[in-house]
């Protein structure tokens, strides 16, 4: 029997199943959504409740965070400056953001580019906005250029896994 935990985690790696946690945001008990992000992204609430996670190399970063206001919703903009301005240059917005019901829940999708101030390379940038009758949130996600294939349908797949929290 001690055996068969070191056969399961090496099936589990060679069938692409990797450890995930399923996160409740903004919190357990009373959440928006439910959001299962892969262990080796290591998510994570930082002390103002902002959930963080990075893919393996990096090359994709994810936060979410809670719009507590009215005044905070048209504060997004400059939120995702404030994130990009100290390694982005060029910043701009792709035209007017898009519906869409991310596990059934009312969103906006806002989509936009910059440049890295290193080396001019791409960056990819969007801000999910989700709502229900009493909460709203950010999913923020900023891709590499240079992101794999792999780190790219491990995000589809965190993307796929949102679905309307317990109230």
């Amino acid at each position: 029997m001690k055996n068969i935990l070191p056969i399961l985690f090496t099936i589990a790696a060679l069938s692409g199943i990797a450890p995930a946690k399923e996160l409740h945001f903004p919190e357990k008990g009373d959440s928006l959504f439910t959001i299962t992000i892969p262990n080796s992204w290591k998510p994570g609430k930082d002390d103002d409740n902002i959930l963080e996670a990075s893919s393996d190399e990096g090359h994709i970063y994810l936060a979410a965070w809670e719009l507590k206001s009215e005044k905070d919703a048209k504060a997004l903009g400059d939120d995702i400056e404030n994130l990009l301005k100290d390694h982005a240059k060029n910043i701009k917005l792709d035209g007017k953001p898009t519906e869409c019901k991310p596990g059934g829940l009312e969103g906006l999708l806002f989509k936009g580019h910059a440049k890295d101030k290193e080396d001019d390379s791409k960056i990819e940038f969007f801000a999910l906005l989700i709502t229900n009758k009493d909460k709203a949130a950010v999913i923020y996600i900023e891709a590499s250029e240079d992101t794999p294939e792999e780190d790219s349908a491990k995000l589809e797949k965190i993307l796929k896994s949102i679905k309307p929290g317990k109230e």
